[in-house]
């Protein structure tokens, strides 16, 4: 059993060099066997790191509606195609080529979705920090107070909440405070949301002062300043970076020969599937996707055959040892 995912353990740079490689192919190719491919890597990534479960909620409560929402909503406001399948009073059509376009984004929004789901599990605050603070340091540094801002912000409501229920005085603007009629219930209940509004507005004003004058102390994005960081460059992500570097500059390449090109205006033409043969460059670019997309599951597969390999010389070893003091007891008695 692997104890730690290896490829969370990897230096910042190969986690943020595959999640764009990988997004960036599955949004700007939208070749349906890619996208295939890609949301079942995603999902399988995603069960390893957080569980089924986890993932089965996402799938049931977001993306499953999303998929259904985008692909109706397309062919209703996308009019174009030649294969008509259907003509509204008012002049507008339904054709083929718009319900399949639809079905392309609503699967390319599940793609999207399930793969970051791996992002947030792998690429936590600090390492994104870590990547991009040294190319665009202000941009990490809003984007870092983002992700940050979020839990302290349902904290910071948890706590004025509270504050404003139990230590208000007798006219104190609560949700729960009883009141003579309905009216009245309602009113303090507006005010108490207003009055928690207020509170939570005034105090990221003020949070988001601290922080900036505090970083701005400590040197942030200054040339000279270092900083500890625990990440380090060793032969195994250096071999991993160039890895997804030729893997995806091999499926860019075939996008850009035709072996991935897929057409749905105004006529759907997809190379290996619709109107296009196959080539070479088809079959490369889709194995090397699929092995490329399911890196971090082979990098988890063979750190747990190398765990189960020292498992097995472990338990070896430990009844070698067993065996040893009988085998002195007998050559002393010999």
């Amino acid at each position: 059993m692997v104890r730690t995912d290896p490829f969370t353990q990897c230096h910042p740079l190969v986690n943020f060099a595959f999640f764009v490689s990988v997004l960036g192919i599955s949004m700007f190719c939208l070749h349906p066997i890619i996208l295939v491919i890609s949301y079942l890597s995603a999902t399988l990534y995603a069960i390893a790191l957080k569980g089924f479960r986890h993932v089965l909620t996402l799938n049931a409560a977001f993306i499953l509606p999303g998929i259904v929402v985008v692909a109706l909503i397309n062919p209703m406001f996308n009019h174009n195609g030649v294969t008509l399948l259907y003509t509204f009073d008012n002049g507008n059509s339904l054709t083929l080529e718009a319900i399949v376009y639809g079905i392309v984004l609503a699967g390319t929004l599940a793609v999207a979705t399930s793969w970051f789901v791996s992002v947030n599990a792998v690429l936590t605050r600090d390492k994104f920090v870590y990547a991009v603070g040294r190319i665009f340091p202000t941009a990490s540094l809003i984007l870092s107070m983002s992700f940050r801002f979020i839990p302290l912000f349902i904290r910071q409501y948890k706590a004025t909440a509270v504050s404003q229920k139990y230590l208000g005085s007798a006219r104190a603007r609560t949700v729960s405070t009883g009141k003579q009629n309905w009216w009245s219930g309602k009113w303090q209940k507006v005010r108490t949301a207003l009055a928690v509004t207020s509170a939570l507005f005034t105090w990221s004003l003020e949070n988001a002062i601290h922080v900036s004058d505090s970083m701005k102390a400590r040197a942030y994005g200054h040339r000279r300043r270092t900083s500890y960081t625990p990440y380090r460059w060793d032969a195994r992500n250096v071999g991993l970076l160039c890895g997804i570097v030729v893997a995806a500059a091999l499926v860019v390449v075939s996008i850009f020969s035709g072996g991935l090109e897929s057409q749905y205006d105004p006529s759907i033409a997809v190379s290996g599937i619709v109107e296009i043969n196959a080539t070479a460059w088809t079959w490369i670019g889709v194995v090397v996707f699929a092995v490329f997309a399911n890196l971090p599951l082979v990098l988890r597969g063979v750190a747990a055959l190398q765990w189960r390999l020292y498992e097995q010389r472990a338990l070896s070893g430990s009844q070698a040892d067993r065996r040893l003091p009988y085998a002195s007891v007998l050559q002393k008695e010999d």
